[in-house]
Formats: structure tokens, C-alpha cells, sequence
């Protein structure tokens, strides 16, 4: 296996100390082939006894923290066109709901195309191109609403959506990913590239 080298990072929620890490790491052994994200806390608190601190702490370790490790190391990897990032997701606050037995509490999952709004234009820049059709955000909140009445557990806007996600379920990634980008025109040559680049120093 070779010599092991140990880094340490002081505070995964904290980007200064992610860049130095990063740092160090890139001078000692040079750039990083696989990046496992797996930094998590866990206050082991109902959402309801969370304080402040707690929401905070979670949200830097959980999930911010992976943007900043993120943002070291994928550049090189885009670099060099090798690489590989782990990261996960998972849904808690539904299974804590079905676990304390409260029939009563609802959770829509609202999955959306894209939506007019404040963020529109750049979106159009970067991401998605001006010719695809952008949903009214007055129609959208309508439908949302409808959601919310009828305690739909998935709300797909448009309903064609669903058709995706079921492609999604048993079609090969690369072959799913290459439908969708055909249905959203992601391939215009009109789009910015916007490449990852390192945290400023």
C-alpha cells in the first residue's frame, strides 16, 4: 500500500481551514485522484430541539463543506481528466415524521423544470438556453398549492417529468444524462463554460 500520510483539518464547516489543508496536501503529495466527501455531524436531536448553533454546525459540516472541498480539488482533476468524487444525500426529516406516528404531517417533494425568476438570466447564461420554455413562477406556486392540498408526496411540474425520473430508474446514467441534455438543448453553443477554479487565497 505504500506510506500513509495523515492531514488534518481543524474545521470542516470552516473554508479557511479547508483551503489550508488542501494546501498542504497538494504540496506533500500533489494532487488529489479521489475525493471522498463524507464529512458529517450529528446532533442526534428532533428538528424541533435543534437550537440555532446546531442548524448552523450541521449545515457548514453537512453540506457547505463539501462545496469548499470541492472547489480545491475538482479543478485538477478537470486538469488532467482524472478523478473522482464520492458524495451522498439522504432524505431524514420524512422518516422522522413516519417514525413519531403523526399521520397528520405532509411532505411534498416539489420536482420542478425550469422556472422564470430573479435568477433567470444568469441560469440562461451558463446552464440552460434561452429556447427552452421557462414555467411562470405564478403557475408553478398554483400547482405547488394544488400539492400541498391534496398531499401529493412527489409533485412533478410539468407532469412529464415523472417520465424522466422513471428513464431514470433503469436507463445506464450516461444514456439518461444524454436524453436530458438533448430535452433542455444544453449542448447550445451560445452557453458559457464556467470552469471550477480554486478558492481564493
Amino acid at each position: 500500500m505504500g506510506d500513509k500520510d495523515t492531514f488534518v483539518c481543524e474545521g470542516m464547516g470552516n473554508p479557511d481551514e479547508i483551503r489550508k489543508a488542501a494546501g498542504k496536501i497538494r504540496h506533500d503529495i500533489g494532487n488529489v485522484s479521489i475525493v471522498v466527501n463524507n464529512a458529517g455531524v450529528v446532533t442526534c436531536k428532533n428538528v424541533l430541539d435543534l437550537d440555532v448553533a446546531d442548524i448552523r454546525k450541521t449545515f457548514a459540516v453537512n453540506i457547505q463543506s463539501h462545496f469548499y472541498i470541492n472547489q480545491q480539488f475538482l479543478p485538477a482533476m478537470i486538469d488532467r481528466h482524472f478523478g473522482h468524487i464520492v458524495a451522498s444525500y439522504m432524505e431524514c426529516l420524512e422518516d422522522e415524521i413516519f417514525r413519531s406516528k403523526c399521520h397528520g404531517v405532509h411532505i411534498t417533494i416539489v420536482i420542478s423544470g425550469p422556472i422564470k425568476g430573479g435568477l433567470t438570466k444568469k441560469v440562461t447564461e451558463i446552464v440552460i438556453p434561452e429556447s427552452v420554455n421557462f414555467m411562470s413562477s405564478t403557475d408553478v406556486a398554483r400547482k405547488i398549492v394544488q400539492g400541498v392540498i391534496t398531499n401529493q408526496k412527489f409533485l412533478y411540474i410539468p407532469k412529464w417529468y415523472r417520465f424522466l425520473e422513471f428513464m431514470k430508474s433503469f436507463l445506464p446514467y450516461d444514456a439518461f444524462k444524454s436524453i436530458l441534455h438533448y430535452v433542455l438543448n444544453v449542448n447550445d453553443p451560445n452557453l458559457k463554460r464556467n470552469r471550477p477554479r480554486p478558492m481564493k487565497t
